[in-house]
């Protein structure tokens, strides 16, 4: 088929200046055909449903179907009532993998700032100390050169929350599970080993000085070895909220549906009577998001997952209310029987090519009480 003149003027004279030095790209110019016979291939499934399918999404459906949902459930859910604390908070960025992480790395940062401030002090007024034998000028000036090495351990734990930082705001999930706290821990050692002030005489005033100056550092070590052993979680596919009644279960869930639908974030919400007398949790989700009957829960799930790659966006799956599901008029066995190939149906979007799917692999379940759990 032909190119048109824009095309050419494009590869000819625009393309040009992209190409790196001592490459060259060849132009296949695809027609109708080739696009038809791309797209018929099962793993661009996603791909074909999403662009040239009724299967298209933007906020304003993730939003109308979130607020048809929502309306069990939104007489218990006040906003600016319900908060959640840290560490819950700390999970649910990592698994939707939220930029909203930042402002806890933000406060981190603030902590070690002001700590390394008072080391640079506390360093300063010990060198600067007068009337001092020659003896001890000379151990002083060595600790502080030890002490003034381990700056450059500061920089480095600077370095690594901006790291992290930087792996959030560009949605870079892969480059992120390289951060190792061990390697910070080796390093840190490395330097705070050789920060001795058992050569001072024992009940000397450099003595008193350095070891003040050494407890100091210690707490710089403590204080990042506390923030991410405790909110720096290794990457999971779902999370499960397990407690009894009236323990904010449906707070939460509806907490994070909510505001990511607030902040114009993709989420899909469920309450657990919605599956009520189904006997497939798959054919039940299609039946409440108005899916068609011609697109497999599949497609849904791989258009999902292009969205997700467009706007830079995990789309949670949340799920409340378990033990409000019956089956003729009893408890529904949907969950038992079938919750955990759900679970791992969602989860395998995407798993072709990881480093570049953004997944729909987030799922949020709230469990029923006992006696009855997965």
């Amino acid at each position: 088929e032909t190119i048109s003149k824009g095309e050419q003027n494009w590869f000819r004279n625009e393309l040009i200046k992209k190409i790196p030095a001592g490459r060259s790209i060849i132009l296949e110019h695809w027609g109708e055909s080739a696009f038809i016979t791309f797209f018929r291939e099962s793993k661009h499934i996603g791909i074909r449903s999403f662009f040239f399918g009724s299967l298209e999404f933007d906020s304003s459906w993730f939003k109308k179907k979130f607020q048809e949902n929502f309306e069990k459930v939104k007489d218990k859910y006040d906003a600016e009532l319900h908060s959640i604390d840290k560490y819950t908070q700390s999970k649910i960025d990592f698994i939707l993998f939220n930029s909203s992480y930042i402002n806890q790395l933000a406060e981190l940062k603030k902590e070690l700032l002001d700590k390394s401030n008072q080391i640079e002090s506390s360093i300063s007024e010990f060198r600067d100390e007068k009337m001092l034998s020659t003896k001890e000028k000379v151990q002083r000036d060595n600790y502080v050169l030890y002490c003034i090495e381990f700056k450059k351990h500061i920089g480095l734990v600077f370095d690594k929350i901006q790291f992290i930082d930087n792996c959030f705001k560009t949605f870079n999930e892969a480059q992120l599970s390289t951060f190792k706290l061990q390697d910070l821990n080796d390093d840190f050692f490395q330097y705070f080993d050789k920060i001795d002030y058992s050569v001072f005489d024992e009940k000397s005033r450099a003595t008193k000085d350095a070891s003040e100056i050494s407890y100091l550092i210690s707490d710089f070590g403590d204080l990042y070895n506390t923030f991410f052993s405790n909110y720096f979680h290794n990457s999971q596919k779902e999370i499960h909220f397990i407690a009894d009644a009236a323990k904010g279960k449906t707070h939460l869930s509806s907490d994070i549906a909510f505001k990511n639908i607030s902040n114009g974030n993709p989420a899909i919400f469920f309450t657990g009577d919605k599956f009520t007398d189904e006997t497939s949790i798959i054919e039940a989700i299609k039946k409440c998001l108005d899916i068609n009957q011609a697109f497999s829960f599949d497609d849904f799930l791989e258009a999902l997952d292009i969205y997700g790659s467009i706007i830079k966006s995990k789309i949670p799956i949340i799920i409340d209310g378990l033990n409000e599901t019956t089956f003729n008029r009893l408890f529904s066995p949907i969950w038992k029987n079938h919750l955990t190939s759900f679970i791992s149906k969602v989860g395998k979007i995407g798993d072709t090519d990881p480093l570049d799917s953004f997944k729909v692999d987030p799922l949020f379940s709230e469990q029923i009480d006992p006696p009855f759990s997965v």
